[in-house]
């Protein structure tokens, strides 16, 4: 099994791979791959086009990867066509620098722009991408409902075997998994990474916490950036959802430290630990 570090914040890549993975997170049959913490670092940016790493945040971050001798994964977010151009050049900086990466695509646009101009990296399918149900709330319709409709919850669109082919076909054979409460079911063979403890749920361009610390207008707008989300989180409860929510920026989680027992019978090969909130 190959275990992988996500981080935001360049300043907190050693501390975190140091630490390691906290005991009791990891089944007890899960063995890793090398004598390191981590057998891989993803370092990037799933949700928000607007927290684009520098040029010299991802020299760092791979500076770093390469001195722990660790595999690199650059995750890229959706995007509207002033971030496709914003990340792009980042993509063609990482290219100058890494062009065999694995590069995770959110967005069917930044996918194009890789096979059109960096055809040496590895693209994975994001987990926006793979659509899986995500909703909480989920849980309370277990005992309630057919056997057979939970199943239907544990399974998800990108291993459907139409588009499991389509993507194959593009040069995709790993899938990027979160690890939803109701658990996962697969019948397809690509590979897998897994996501935890975080879990996301919803995400959109309205940023929940932008200009929060001094808000005097609606919501309705998107307003200049400040990079709140870097520092204010919220976390809400409702009577229909069973767990707490929590808004960083404009993406919900959940916290789900309950992994599969057996990862690699979900054809699960990482394990992609998130130490704190990827916003």
């Amino acid at each position: 099994m190959e275990l992988a570090l996500f981080v935001y914040k360049n300043e907190k890549m050693a501390k975190y791979w140091d630490a390691g993975i906290p005991a009791g997170f990891l089944p007890e049959n899960v063995a890793k791959n090398s004598g390191e913490a981590f057998d891989r670092l993803y370092f990037g940016q799933e949700f928000c086009e607007r927290l684009i790493p520098s040029e010299k945040d991802l020299k760092e971050a791979l500076d770093f990867a390469g001195l722990k001798k660790a595999g690199f994964t650059f995750l890229t977010p959706f995007v509207t066509e002033q971030g496709l151009e914003m990340w792009g050049r980042l993509l063609e900086k990482l290219y100058s620098l890494k062009p065999d990466c694995e590069v995770v695509v959110n967005d069917v646009g930044i996918l194009h722009l890789i096979r059109e101009k960096f055809s040496g990296f590895v693209p994975v399918l994001g987990r926006l991408l793979t659509k899986q149900k995500r909703g909480p709330q989920i849980l309370r319709m277990e005992g309630k409902v057919p056997d057979s409709t939970i199943e239907h919850f544990r399974r998800f669109n990108a291993d459907v075997p139409v588009l499991a082919g389509f993507y194959h076909q593009l040069g995709i054979n790993r899938i990027e998994l979160d690890n939803t409460l109701q658990g996962i079911s697969r019948d397809n063979t690509t590979a897998a990474s897994l996501y935890f403890p975080y879990a996301y749920v919803s995400t959109t361009r309205m940023c929940l916490t932008n200009q929060s610390d001094n808000r005097t207008r609606s919501m309705r707008a998107i307003f200049p950036c400040k990079h709140e989300c870097a520092d204010i989180h919220f976390e809400i409860e409702h009577g229909e959802i069973p767990i707490p929510v929590t808004i960083a920026g404009n993406t919900q989680f959940i916290v789900n430290r309950r992994l599969p027992e057996s990862p690699d019978s979900l054809y699960i090969d990482r394990l992609v630990y998130e130490p704190e909130i990827p916003v």
